[in-house]
């Protein structure tokens, strides 16, 4: 249960940029910024010191929150 609770979180971090992304898409033409680090310092606030503006950050933290939910409904359904 709590491996399903903390996909969930993780989960809703990339779910909720997306808004973000879209806008942007129609502000410079592009979904992702070009800063090519994955990880940022934590003093500039980016969240879960993912650099979620980066297409590799992001992809990875929606993989990660989607596997540990989909590992949490496997370990409750079985």
């Amino acid at each position: 249960m709590m491996i399903l609770a903390l996909g969930i979180l993780i989960l809703l971090y990339p779910l909720f940029s997306i808004p973000t992304l879209l806008k942007r898409k129609e502000k410079t033409g592009h979904f992702f910024a070009p800063d090519t680090r994955i990880l940022v310092a934590k003093r500039e606030n980016m969240g879960n010191n993912l650099n979620m503006q980066n297409k590799y950050a992001f992809f990875i933290d929606f993989i990660v929150g989607l596997s540990l939910v989909c590992y949490g409904l496997y370990t409750i359904l079985h």
